[in-house]
């Protein structure tokens, strides 16, 4: 099927932070968004090579939604839980949005809470959906990273709030999806790049998925057969430094096997809260 956000070409997509009566959101909002749309930019056109362009509008101001936290909070709404269920809230937040943006430009809605709402637990991954809007019917990804912990409480900070995880990585992670990753292998969590793991060491593209993507540059990628193997000496640049040296070693194995070698370090692209991890 035909992606609405391919991984080459254009992506559309707009930034609204959204606060509540029972949580104001912060001051400093339109810096904060700023700040991680021009990162996001950045990572996009050196991991693609600048096959991709991303095309990033914001509100600079809060939406204030008409009730408190906790009416949007909720893992089944309307007797719908899953996919449905989520689709049902994100439309929630549409219905405010589309009031005042015509969305007819965009494909991704990236939500923003309040960065200490705790209260708010619950993840929107709606992908490649159809909302209601002012003008009709639009299909598009709506993504939000809860900044509570759905399992501890309203007063834990979750996951991506307790290891400072940027808004872009978390928007990266997923509009890849809509890219057609996968994601979240060879093992889920790991810290090894930004689709295993966006709040970890590496905020790095896996090698072998920015192949896929045929975002990988030719001249970067050391390619030969198990049966030509020779003694050579190749010197791999990290992943996470970006550079145009050798990024990947590919070796064919058999007719649907590849040995993928891939090496990690301190760059551009790792993580700021765990530099020293990185370094060690």
């Amino acid at each position: 099927y035909s992606r609405i956000n391919p991984s080459i070409g254009v992506n559309n997509a707009i930034v609204v932070p959204v606060d509540f009566p029972d949580s104001p959101g912060e001051e400093n909002i339109q810096q904060i968004i700023e700040t991680n749309i021009s990162k996001y930019k950045l990572w996009i056109n050196y991991f693609s090579d600048g096959k991709l362009t991303a095309n990033v509008d914001y509100i600079p101001n809060w939406i204030r939604m008409p009730k408190d936290t906790t009416e949007y909070n909720k893992i089944v709404y309307d007797g719908r839980n899953t996919q449905d269920g989520q689709t049902a809230i994100a439309q929630l937040y549409v219905n405010e949005i589309t009031k005042i943006v015509d969305l007819r430009k965009y494909r991704t809605i990236f939500l923003i809470w309040p960065t200490n709402n705790y209260k708010m637990t619950i993840e929107l991954v709606p992908r490649m959906v159809d909302f209601k809007i002012k003008e009709g019917i639009r299909n598009m990804s709506f993504f939000a990273d809860p900044t509570g912990d759905v399992t501890l409480g309203p007063t834990y900070p979750g996951y991506d709030s307790s290891v400072n995880t940027p808004l872009w990585a978390f928007w990266v992670h997923e509009v890849a999806h809509d890219w057609g990753l996968y994601g979240h292998a060879p093992g889920n969590g790991w810290s090894v790049g930004i689709m295993t793991n966006q709040g970890g060491l590496s905020l790095s593209l896996n090698a072998w998925d920015r192949f896929l993507l045929t975002w990988m540059p030719d001249e970067l990628v050391y390619c030969d057969k198990k049966e030509t193997l020779s003694d050579a000496t190749i010197k791999l640049s990290p992943l996470e430094r970006s550079d145009r040296q050798t990024k990947m070693i590919a070796i064919t194995l058999d007719s649907h096997r590849l040995l993928v070698v891939e090496a990690h370090g301190v760059g551009e692209w790792r993580s700021e809260e765990h530099t020293s991890e990185l370094q060690s």
